[in-house]
């Protein structure tokens, strides 16, 4: 199949296309690679571009504030290999990303790949039945083009296809954006209403059921007792979550129902770390070990949440560390 990559490129610090355009080169057989630079282009504007250059079988699209999983060769021919049959959109997981989603509620389709409602749009292959059928996004209406993908993934399913998260394979992205959220959201909105010929019911239809494997708004507190939990539980505002479990131990049977865990106790145990990497755990909070001692060794994990750098600390008393599970690496 002839493979075309393209890497989307804006101004700012962050950006490394020239590096993840080499990375491919290395490591795919492309049939070219383009990376989209014109200043003047924001997202929408970028995927038009690449629909009126693109002339092959499938498209790679690799964000240039991410970089493909390393292991990227391997990734390819799994891509290639997966989308000779009924997959139309593969992915790969991601290190940061707000669509973060939970895998027990997807089917697994082969060992660490599900079928899924988002796929996101850092880092995936799109094949060309996808694309040509698909309607093409009004940047006015749309230009930050939040939801591409879910217009995608409605093509897909009209084809009788289906689009795949593969989590045996993460690529890195660059946590934060630069861009405005909520009007991102609003242009979202306006483009699914913008939708014709059926497409609307469609993609909501594909949007509702991200919505349903993604939030988890289940807070599991582990341990702690008095002051620290109900600190903890005020500072946090873990009252606004939809349920908030607590637990002084067995936490194995719960942890898989959670989205946010925070253990309360000195350091954090090795397998509960584990636990919060295979249930796709958002954030881990715990308590950073006043005795050094206590601590599992000199973890790369382990570190203090930008956020609160200061305030948590000092209004806990302690200092409070915080882990992203999906970048831990197990051994």
């Amino acid at each position: 199949m002839k493979v075309q990559a393209f890497i989307p490129d804006w101004p700012g610090p962050k950006q490394h296309a020239a590096a993840t355009a080499q990375m491919i080169a290395a490591q795919c057989r492309c049939d070219k690679i383009t990376i989209l630079d014109n200043p003047a282009h924001y997202f929408t504007e970028q995927w038009n571009e690449m629909l009126d250059q693109f002339t092959g079988d499938i498209a790679f699209w690799c964000m240039a504030d991410v970089f493909p999983p390393k292991n990227l060769s391997q990734m390819y021919d799994r891509a290639l290999q997966l989308m000779s049959d009924n997959v139309g959109i593969y992915a790969p997981d991601v290190s940061w990303t707000g669509q973060k989603l939970f895998r027990p509620k997807m089917r697994e389709v082969f060992p660490g790949v599900y079928d899924t409602p988002c796929t996101d749009m850092l880092c995936w292959f799109i094949h060309k039945d996808v694309l040509k059928l698909m309607p093409r996004i009004d940047p006015k209406i749309n230009r930050f083009g939040w939801g591409i993908e879910y217009v995608a993934i409605a093509a897909a399913r009209v084809l009788k296809k289906i689009a795949v998260r593969d989590y045996n394979f993460v690529a890195s992205h660059v946590r934060g954006g630069n861009y405005n959220n909520d009007a991102a959201a609003k242009q979202f909105q306006d483009m699914l209403l913008s939708l014709q010929d059926g497409w609307y019911r469609v993609t909501n239809s594909v949007y509702n059921e991200r919505q349903e494997v993604g939030v988890r708004l289940v807070t599991l507190l582990i341990g702690g007792k008095g002051m620290l939990q109900d600190s903890l539980y005020y500072l946090l505002n873990l009252a606004d979550k939809d349920v908030t479990m607590r637990c002084d131990s067995d936490w194995h049977d719960l942890i898989k129902d959670a989205q946010d865990v925070y253990y309360l106790e000195e350091g954090v145990p090795d397998d509960l770390v584990k636990a919060c990497k295979e249930n796709s755990i958002t954030n881990l909070w715990f308590r950073i070990p006043q005795d050094p001692k206590l601590w599992n060794g000199p973890n790369q994990w382990h570190w203090r949440h930008p956020k609160y750098p200061v305030s948590l600390t000092e209004r806990m008393g302690m200092p409070v560390g915080w882990i992203l599970p999906s970048e831990v690496k197990l051994d």
